[in-house]
């Protein structure tokens, strides 16, 4: 278990952050942890340019065999650098219901090596509905980044929590 403050390998079921998932599904021998790295692991570059935004649902990592919208289980934040951020909805059921820390919370995790090797995480944002997370001069653009959790969805199966991020301001006005 990644993070298991339990000192016990059958202690537990918590701590799959997103970081640590992105690092298993992109395992050297090319196999692993998801079937569908397109739909289950989404990589998102704002680029340097306010405007920019992503929306969508992410589900926990033990609702993985029961997503029939094919939402995403990870979002992988490019920096432009080596250390990345991983957005996760930590969902305390299955493998991960003995959560201590952010449970039905998304989490914001950052992670360097572009997250594909051994690097330690950090744990960046726990978020409930309706708060948001921001990190100034994005990519060296200074464009802040906002990650906004606009629901967290407890009724329909699977639990999900939808969450935009943008990169600067978003031009609302219509020509």
């Amino acid at each position: 278990l990644m993070g298991n403050p339990l000192y016990g390998d059958d202690a537990g079921a918590m701590c799959f952050n997103p970081a640590k998932g992105f690092q298993l599904s992109y395992s050297n021998d090319g196999d692993g942890w998801y079937d569908n790295k397109d739909s289950d692991v989404r990589v998102w570059n704002s680029g340097k340019t306010g405007g920019a935004q992503w929306s969508g649902s992410i589900i926990g990592v033990a609702d993985y065999g029961n997503n029939p919208d094919s939402n995403h289980v990870i979002l992988k934040l490019e920096s432009g650098g080596p250390r990345d951020l991983f957005v996760g909805f930590n969902r305390a059921k299955g493998i991960n219901k003995d959560n201590v820390e952010a449970s039905n919370e998304v989490t914001v995790i950052e992670t360097g090596r572009d997250g594909l090797g051994y690097s330690q995480s950090f744990l960046k944002a726990n978020l409930k509905e309706g708060e948001s997370y921001t990190i100034s001069n994005w990519q060296g653009s200074g464009e802040e980044l906002v990650i906004v959790v606009k629901d967290i969805n407890t009724i329909k199966n699977p639990f999900h929590a939808d969450v935009t991020v943008t990169l600067g301001r978003i031009d609302t006005d219509s020509p």
